[in-house]
């Protein structure tokens, strides 16, 4: 069963690597008009569009090009304003007005169809250029912490090149996507490529607020349903490959590392056939595979966190909530370096 990277469009290469050294083959779904990386051109790499007959027309570069114009005339809200174009009563100032008048001009058809997928298509890329900045700021605050800057003493401490940076790209410290911007580009993704899952398909992700906020209403709405398991379950993937090939193999005979993660993948890409057997198996499995890595005394390469969501059973769904039901008997993974 393939992973599937969700909702992202970017990834950091690294990240990329070891999803596919450990899983295998990854889906990655891009909107229509939107560039494949180079961190995709991989033959492990399943890249999907969204359907035919929901492909914008040739109009939708030029209206994309109008709505990235305006966030970088209006640094103080960028694009996070834009992701927030859906129901009109959130919209109240002018400047926002005028964004989303754009939609309601006429296209090459005036369906509400229409409308509702070119909307899908910029709220994706808006969020891919959002998740861009963000690789961009991180890659070079890793090589400024890797290396020492030619400037150095220039500065009177360490956070004030941080926070050049930080200003430069218009990206704080803290997450620039609220609960709001998640629900819109959940919404979007799912309702472009929904059609492409399975039932129970797995979905990967490396951002921590994906995980936060579907684990917190999960942890809100079910949780009593399934009280007698484990809900998240965490373990690491062991780095071996910094010694030689007869050390590894050594390592992984005497401690069972590759046995173990063998039956980690298996029970994790099976975990829709019998969920609660198989989150039972992953907890004890991933306790295994912990004292296998002490014994072995091997570095953390990644760090994955599974989370079953289980169908929210006997509760009326707020309108809120209504996205959940995308994320229905689905798996969801966190990968971190």
């Amino acid at each position: 069963m393939s992973m599937h990277l969700f909702p992202h469009s970017h990834c950091p290469e690294s990240i990329i690597k070891k999803i596919i050294s450990f899983f295998g083959p990854i889906k990655v779904y891009l909107p229509w008009m939107m560039e494949t990386r180079d961190v995709f051109n991989n033959i492990s790499i399943e890249i999907s569009r969204p359907p035919l007959y929901l492909k914008p027309g040739n109009f939708f570069m030029a209206m994309l090009t109008e709505y990235r114009t305006w966030a970088e005339r209006n640094h103080d809200r960028n694009y996070i304003e834009l992701l927030k174009f859906g129901p009109a009563d959130e919209l109240t100032d002018t400047k926002t007005w005028e964004i989303r008048k754009m939609l309601d001009r006429p296209a090459e058809s005036d369906s509400v169809k229409e409308k509702d997928f070119i909307r899908w298509h910029l709220l994706l890329h808006l969020a891919g250029d959002i998740e861009e900045k963000r690789l961009e700021t991180d890659k070079l605050l890793t090589t400024l912490k890797d290396k020492k800057a030619p400037l150095d003493g220039s500065i009177e401490d360490s956070g004030g090149m941080k926070d050049l940076l930080r200003e430069f790209y218009d990206i704080g410290d803290e997450s620039v996507l609220d609960d709001l911007n998640l629900r819109h580009i959940f919404e979007a993704w799912f309702s472009l490529f929904g059609g492409y899952l399975d039932k129970s398909a797995s979905l990967i992700t490396y951002n921590r607020q994906v995980m936060g906020y579907l684990a917190e209403r999960w942890d809100k709405l079910c949780l009593e349903n399934v009280s007698t398991i484990k809900p998240v379950i965490g373990f690491n993937v062991p780095d071996l490959f910094n010694h030689a090939t007869d050390v590894q193999d050594k390592i992984q005979t005497e401690n069972d590392i590759e046995k173990i993660l063998k039956e980690i993948k298996d029970t994790i890409t099976s975990i829709g056939e019998d969920p609660i057997h198989k989150l039972i198996v992953l907890d004890k499995l991933s306790h295994k595979l912990d004292n296998a890595n002490q014994r072995a005394l091997t570095k953390r390469t990644l760090r994955l966190t599974v989370r079953y969501l289980f169908p929210i059973k006997d509760i009326v769904l707020t309108e809120t909530d209504r996205i959940l039901r995308h994320f229905f008997n689905k798996t969801l993974i966190l990968v971190e370096e």
